[in-house]
Protein backbone atom coordinates (compact mmCIF):
# COMPACT_ATOMS: atom_id res chain seq x y z
CA UNK A 1 0.00 0.00 0.00
CA UNK A 2 2.51 2.57 0.91
CA UNK A 3 3.77 1.85 -2.55
CA UNK A 4 1.36 2.62 -4.36
CA UNK A 5 1.46 6.03 -2.01
CA UNK A 6 4.24 6.87 -3.04
CA UNK A 7 4.01 5.81 -6.97
CA UNK A 8 0.65 7.88 -6.78
CA UNK A 9 2.43 10.87 -5.59
CA UNK A 10 5.39 11.12 -7.99
CA UNK A 11 2.99 10.38 -10.52
CA UNK A 12 0.95 13.87 -9.29
CA UNK A 13 4.61 15.43 -8.72
CA UNK A 14 5.71 14.48 -12.80
CA UNK A 15 2.13 15.68 -14.18
CA UNK A 16 2.55 18.91 -12.25
CA UNK A 17 5.56 19.64 -13.64
CA UNK A 18 4.96 18.47 -16.86
CA UNK A 19 1.51 20.89 -16.83
CA UNK A 20 4.26 23.92 -15.15
CA UNK A 21 6.47 23.20 -18.37
CA UNK A 22 3.25 23.32 -21.05
CA UNK A 23 2.22 26.37 -19.69
CA UNK A 24 5.76 28.30 -19.76
CA UNK A 25 6.28 26.90 -23.36
CA UNK A 26 3.03 27.88 -24.31
CA UNK A 27 3.37 31.14 -22.96
CA UNK A 28 6.90 31.70 -24.89
CA UNK A 29 5.37 30.78 -27.74
CA UNK A 30 2.70 33.47 -27.60
CA UNK A 31 4.80 36.08 -27.58
CA UNK A 32 6.23 37.46 -31.28
CA UNK A 33 8.23 34.59 -32.75
CA UNK A 34 8.06 36.07 -36.42
CA UNK A 35 4.31 34.73 -36.71
CA UNK A 36 2.85 38.08 -37.81
CA UNK A 37 -0.67 37.24 -36.06
CA UNK A 38 0.62 39.12 -32.98
CA UNK A 39 -1.01 43.19 -32.92
CA UNK A 40 1.90 45.50 -32.24
CA UNK A 41 -0.96 47.94 -31.82
CA UNK A 42 -4.45 48.19 -33.37
CA UNK A 43 -5.83 51.18 -34.39
CA UNK A 44 -9.24 51.61 -33.67
CA UNK A 45 -9.47 54.74 -36.89
CA UNK A 46 -7.02 57.50 -35.86
CA UNK A 47 -7.03 59.98 -38.48
CA UNK A 48 -4.25 59.94 -41.03
CA UNK A 49 -1.60 60.81 -41.33
CA UNK A 50 -0.88 57.97 -38.33
CA UNK A 51 2.16 56.69 -37.27
CA UNK A 52 2.72 52.94 -35.69
CA UNK A 53 5.55 51.37 -34.33
CA UNK A 54 6.40 47.78 -34.86
CA UNK A 55 8.60 44.70 -33.29
CA UNK A 56 9.74 42.04 -35.55
CA UNK A 57 6.92 39.86 -36.64
CA UNK A 58 4.10 42.22 -35.45
CA UNK A 59 1.29 44.05 -37.61
CA UNK A 60 -0.87 47.26 -37.05
CA UNK A 61 -4.53 47.78 -38.65
CA UNK A 62 -4.85 51.46 -39.89
CA UNK A 63 -8.27 51.08 -40.12
CA UNK A 64 -8.94 54.38 -41.48
CA UNK A 65 -6.71 53.29 -44.69
CA UNK A 66 -8.11 49.77 -44.50
CA UNK A 67 -4.03 48.82 -44.58
CA UNK A 68 -2.76 46.08 -42.85
CA UNK A 69 1.00 46.80 -42.32
CA UNK A 70 3.54 43.70 -40.70
CA UNK A 71 7.33 43.99 -40.11
CA UNK A 72 8.67 41.08 -41.55
CA UNK A 73 12.22 41.71 -40.57
CA UNK A 74 15.38 44.42 -40.27
CA UNK A 75 17.45 43.35 -43.28
CA UNK A 76 20.63 45.41 -42.96
CA UNK A 77 22.00 47.89 -40.14
CA UNK A 78 24.78 49.49 -40.99
CA UNK A 79 23.66 53.05 -39.31
CA UNK A 80 26.91 54.25 -37.64
CA UNK A 81 26.86 53.71 -33.77
CA UNK A 82 27.32 56.45 -31.27
CA UNK A 83 30.48 55.35 -29.77
CA UNK A 84 32.41 55.54 -33.54
CA UNK A 85 33.25 58.34 -35.89
CA UNK A 86 32.17 57.72 -39.08
CA UNK A 87 32.69 58.94 -42.47
CA UNK A 88 28.89 57.55 -43.37
CA UNK A 89 25.88 57.84 -41.31
CA UNK A 90 24.81 54.36 -42.59
CA UNK A 91 21.52 53.03 -43.28
CA UNK A 92 18.94 50.37 -42.06
CA UNK A 93 16.56 48.48 -44.21
CA UNK A 94 13.52 46.83 -43.54
CA UNK A 95 10.96 44.21 -45.56
CA UNK A 96 7.19 44.90 -44.62
CA UNK A 97 4.04 43.18 -45.78
CA UNK A 98 1.22 44.78 -46.41
CA UNK A 99 -2.43 44.28 -47.07
CA UNK A 100 -5.50 45.55 -47.39
CA UNK A 101 -7.52 44.65 -44.32
CA UNK A 102 -10.76 44.08 -46.42
CA UNK A 103 -9.04 41.60 -48.61
CA UNK A 104 -5.72 40.17 -46.57
CA UNK A 105 -5.15 38.00 -49.03
CA UNK A 106 -3.73 40.64 -51.59
CA UNK A 107 -0.21 41.22 -50.50
CA UNK A 108 2.49 43.90 -51.52
CA UNK A 109 6.23 42.89 -50.15
CA UNK A 110 7.39 46.67 -49.28
CA UNK A 111 11.21 47.48 -48.85
CA UNK A 112 12.06 50.79 -47.11
CA UNK A 113 15.61 52.35 -46.16
CA UNK A 114 16.86 54.97 -43.59
CA UNK A 115 18.97 56.64 -46.56
CA UNK A 116 17.31 59.64 -47.74
CA UNK A 117 14.90 58.95 -50.90
CA UNK A 118 14.31 55.10 -50.29
CA UNK A 119 12.50 56.04 -46.88
CA UNK A 120 8.80 56.13 -48.70
CA UNK A 121 6.51 54.21 -51.27
CA UNK A 122 2.86 54.23 -51.65
CA UNK A 123 0.80 51.08 -51.43
CA UNK A 124 -2.73 50.73 -51.87
CA UNK A 125 -3.24 54.34 -52.62
CA UNK A 126 -1.55 54.84 -49.45
CA UNK A 127 2.24 56.46 -48.78
CA UNK A 128 4.27 54.84 -46.38
CA UNK A 129 7.47 56.50 -44.95
CA UNK A 130 10.29 54.73 -42.24
CA UNK A 131 10.27 57.27 -39.95
CA UNK A 132 12.95 55.90 -37.47
CA UNK A 133 14.65 52.44 -36.80
CA UNK A 134 15.16 51.82 -32.95
CA UNK A 135 17.01 51.50 -31.10
CA UNK A 136 20.16 54.06 -31.67
CA UNK A 137 23.23 51.84 -32.27
CA UNK A 138 25.76 52.80 -29.35
CA UNK A 139 28.12 49.91 -29.85
CA UNK A 140 29.35 48.02 -32.88
CA UNK A 141 28.09 44.58 -31.60
CA UNK A 142 24.99 43.30 -33.79
CA UNK A 143 21.71 43.54 -32.43
CA UNK A 144 19.49 40.78 -32.58
CA UNK A 145 16.22 41.37 -34.44
CA UNK A 146 13.92 41.34 -31.62
CA UNK A 147 15.30 44.04 -30.06
CA UNK A 148 14.14 46.19 -33.09
CA UNK A 149 11.59 48.54 -33.34
CA UNK A 150 10.34 50.75 -36.50
CA UNK A 151 8.31 53.62 -36.66
CA UNK A 152 5.57 53.68 -40.29
CA UNK A 153 4.30 56.75 -41.11
CA UNK A 154 0.71 56.17 -42.86
CA UNK A 155 -0.71 58.39 -45.05
CA UNK A 156 -0.06 62.05 -46.24
CA UNK A 157 3.82 62.64 -44.92
CA UNK A 158 3.56 65.64 -42.47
Amino acid sequence: METDVKKSSHTKIRTVAALVTISALSACASKSNGDPTTPANHDTGAPLPTEVTLAPGTYADITNANLRVILDNIVSDSRCPTSVLCVWAGAATVNLTTSLISADKNLRRVTLSTDAGKDTTSVFGQALRLVRVDPTLTSTTPLPSSAYGVTIRVGISR
